[in-house]
């Protein structure tokens, strides 16, 4: 008889995905364990979505980084429905995990909320931590109305806020600031 290791697919390399690849290796060491991703990198919300001055959140990489050794890989640059079909992975894998999280915003179901100007916080804060699929950084007026007032909300509230010598230290890419600064808000108004 022969020992196989049992092998799993997760499939998003996000937060979620890489916590689900720590704790099966955790409760059951001899898995090998392979995480794909459509991106060419892993840690998606915590490298895309987290505000860009957050850099205590953004941490948590160097614990989920752990997880890839030798009996978890990272695969990138492999979309689902795309380049690798649910049926190849059933076929090669004992497990499959879906962990793909959420690529868009949600919209408001509002009249007007499909006009010209209104952005989701999703893809503002992908678009200011560089994702390769945010396009352009939208134009931020004089004045922004924030819709929410939940965590994401307050980071973009912060994030239009502060002064550039207070993000030192921060990811946000220099190109950026810049453009926040020249055509950024005078008045922001939250409305939740």
């Amino acid at each position: 008889e022969v020992d196989v290791a049992p092998r799993v697919a997760v499939v998003g390399a996000g937060p979620s995905g890489c916590f689900t690849a720590q704790q099966l290796r955790k409760q059951w060491p001899e898995v090998e364990v392979t995480v794909f991703d459509r991106l060419p990198t892993p840690f998606g919300l915590l490298r895309y979505g987290v505000a860009p001055d957050h850099q205590g959140t953004k941490n948590v990489i160097r614990q989920l980084s752990r997880v890839f050794d030798d009996r978890t890989r990272f695969v990138g640059n492999i979309e689902l429905g795309r380049n690798l079909s649910i049926e190849d992975l059933r076929a090669a894998f004992d497990v499959v995990v879906l962990a793909t999280g959420l690529s868009g915003d949600r919209r408001l179901g509002i009249p007007g909320d499909d006009l010209p100007g209104i952005v989701g916080s999703g893809r503002f804060t992908r678009c200011v931590n560089d994702h390769p699929a945010a396009g352009d950084l939208p134009t931020v007026g004089r004045r922004v109305v924030l819709v929410g007032g939940g965590n994401v909300a307050m980071d973009i509230i912060r994030l239009l806020s502060k002064q550039p010598d207070e993000f030192t230290g921060s990811d946000l890419h220099p190109d950026t600031l810049g453009r926040l600064r020249s055509e950024g808000p005078r008045r922001i108004d939250v409305v939740v």
